[in-house]
C-alpha cells in the first residue's frame, strides 16, 4: 500500500437460492457445502481490498423435514465455520395454485422476504457508507433498481456483479461496474472442512450431498 491509500472495504451479498440453482444446474449436489467467506475471499485483490462482510441470504425449507434438516445443518456450519458471514434467514409463504387446463389445486411455496431483505440491506450499506465495493452474487435482474439506488446514494461505489453459474442478466452487467460469471473451478475448490466444529457438536457435510 503506498502513501495514505487505504484498503478498500469491501461487503459481499448473497441471493442464497440463486446461487443453489446455479450450482445444481452445473454440478448437483456435488459442491453445495459451499465456504462462503473463502469463496468472497477469493474475488477481492488482497492487496486493494478488505473483506469486511458476508450477507448470505436465504429462505428456510417447507414440508420437507431431511431437506430442512440438511440446510439447518449447513448453516449453522457457515456461522460457526466463517465469522464474517451474517445468514439472513426469510420464509416461503404457501399458497394455492389452480390449474387452467384441469382446474386442480396444488400447494406452491413463494419464496418472501430475502430479495427485499437483501435489497435494503445493500441500500441501507451504501447510504451509512459501510463499503467501498460492494460485490452481489445473484443473476437476478430484479436486483437493478437497488444498485442503482446504492449508486446514487454512495457516488463512488464500486458494485460488481458476480453470476451464478446459468444465471446471467445483462440488465444487472449494464448497471454494474464490473462484472464476471462464477466458475465451477472457484466453487469447487471453496468448500468448508467434512467437518466443522460447533458449539452443539460436530456438523458434517451431509451424505445426500456427495
Amino acid at each position: 500500500m503506498r502513501g495514505n491509500q487505504r484498503l478498500k472495504r469491501t461487503s459481499m451479498f448473497i441471493d442464497g437460492f440463486n446461487l443453489y440453482h446455479g450450482m445444481k444446474a452445473i454440478s448437483g449436489r456435488a459442491y453445495l457445502w459451499l465456504d462462503l467467506e473463502s469463496l468472497a475471499l477469493s474475488l477481492i485483490k488482497p492487496q486493494q481490498q478488505v473483506l469486511i462482510s458476508v450477507l448470505y441470504f436465504t429462505a428456510m425449507i417447507r414440508d420437507d423435514p431431511e431437506a430442512l434438516k440438511r440446510q439447518d445443518t449447513y448453516l449453522s456450519a457457515l456461522e460457526a465455520f466463517c465469522p464474517r458471514v451474517e445468514v439472513v434467514r426469510g420464509t416461503f409463504q404457501r399458497r394455492k395454485i389452480r390449474c387452467d387446463s384441469c382446474q386442480n389445486r396444488r400447494v406452491s411455496y413463494e419464496e418472501r422476504e430475502t430479495d427485499v431483505s437483501l435489497a435494503v440491506r445493500l441500500v441501507e450499506g451504501a447510504a451509512n457508507r459501510d463499503f467501498d465495493t460492494a460485490v452481489l452474487l445473484s443473476g437476478d435482474s430484479d436486483f437493478v433498481p437497488a444498485v442503482a439506488a446504492a449508486k446514487r446514494l454512495h457516488p463512488s461505489l464500486r458494485v460488481v456483479a458476480v453470476f451464478p453459474p446459468k444465471r446471467v442478466s445483462d440488465a444487472l452487467r449494464r448497471v454494474a461496474d464490473a462484472n464476471f460469471v462464477l466458475g465451477r473451478a472457484r466453487i469447487s475448490q471453496n468448500q468448508l472442512p467434512f467437518s466443522v466444529h460447533s458449539p452443539r457438536g460436530p456438523l458434517l457435510r451431509p451424505d445426500h450431498w456427495n
